[in-house]
């Protein structure tokens, strides 16, 4: 994830009197980055539930009894339903286009479930149910830090920090004083850590490539560190 913010501090006054060479002269521009590292403190399940019928009103009571089954398993494995985020249906026609004319086949019945974990220990217990789910695919787990946004804050302090000590060691060296910030650039990258065998689980319905079954890894998960890294670049005044 990438997030990228100016910051514009001169004055009018300023500005008129640093333009040109003067500006130029006046100024030093410097680039640094900022990590902060933190251990997740989250775990995201998110899976899609599907089902197709020959009717619109086949395919959604299909889809609405795997929802059902969705909410027995969290249950099952001690988590409310209620904890679970679940997108509305979306319905979609299934066309047969090997004739000169398309033709309606089917309808599809498609939503998405979101489950965000404070007890890593339930997820791999969870992920063996929900792909023993006919209905269910696209399953993925990831871990994230809760509060990100003062993870964002704590990297990009680190960057200014040795942005500004960049820029004074410069200024010492040409026997000046460091100025006023005058603008800065800032480029957010977060790192967000996948889990340890995404490819065991990562499939279609929970399917191998011959069509069995095949149930997530759930013997150990170790997420790893979130890294986000905050890149600054920044222009100050010289005096």
């Amino acid at each position: 994830m990438k997030i990228a913010v100016m910051l514009l501090v001169w004055s009018c006054g300023a500005l008129a009197q640093t333009t040109g060479n003067d500006f130029r002269e006046n100024s030093v521009h410097v680039s640094a980055q900022g990590t902060f590292e933190a251990a997740p403190d989250t775990a995201v399940v998110h899976f899609a539930v599907s089902a197709q019928e020959k009717s619109a009103r086949a395919a959604y009571d299909h889809a609405s009894r795997a929802m059902d089954q969705v909410r027995e398993m969290l249950r099952a494995a001690g988590t409310e339903p209620a904890a679970a985020e679940f997108g509305s249906f979306q319905l979609h026609p299934v066309y047969d286009d090997r004739g000169p004319k398309q033709k309606i086949t089917g309808y599809s019945v498609a939503s998405n479930v979101v489950l965000k974990l404070k007890d890593f220990a339930k997820a791999g217990a969870i992920l063996d149910q929900v792909t023993n789910l006919d209905a269910a695919e696209d399953i993925s787990l990831s871990y994230i830090v809760s509060d990100a946004e003062a993870a964002k804050r704590h990297a990009v302090e680190a960057a200014m920090e040795r942005a500004r000590a960049e820029a004074e060691a410069a200024a010492r060296t040409g026997g000046r004083s460091l100025g006023d910030l005058v603008y800065v650039w800032v480029d957010m990258n977060e790192r967000i850590p996948a889990s340890p065998a995404p490819g065991a689980f990562m499939l279609d319905a929970g399917k191998n490539q011959t069509g069995a079954r095949v149930n997530a890894p759930s013997d150990e998960f170790s997420p790893r560190t979130v890294s986000i890294t905050a890149t600054v670049s920044a222009l100050f005044g010289l005096k």
